[in-house]
């Protein structure tokens, strides 16, 4: 692609991640925030809800993968075994 579609890929990104008015549902939301304020100083705003956490009060004895919260949120099966 050329040199200045990354710049208006990320510019498009940090639109959407930066709007408050646009609900985000994370999975470890504390990792992705950190990551995005680290590396892209892109500031997540939003944020409605974190599976990770979900299934953890739901189901604490169980992994906190997010392969394993799929398994149990959607109707598609565990799929790393796969890689």
């Amino acid at each position: 692609w050329a040199p200045g579609d990354e710049q208006a890929v990320m510019d498009a990104l940090r639109a959407v991640l930066e709007d408050p008015s646009v609900p985000k549902v994370c999975h470890n939301a504390a990792y992705e925030m950190f990551v995005l304020r680290w590396a892209h100083n892109i500031r997540l705003r939003g944020l409605v809800g974190d599976t990770m956490f979900a299934v953890h009060e739901a189901w604490p004895e169980l992994e906190k993968a997010l392969e394993v919260a799929a398994s149990i949120l959607t109707r598609q099966p565990y799929w790393k075994y796969q890689r």
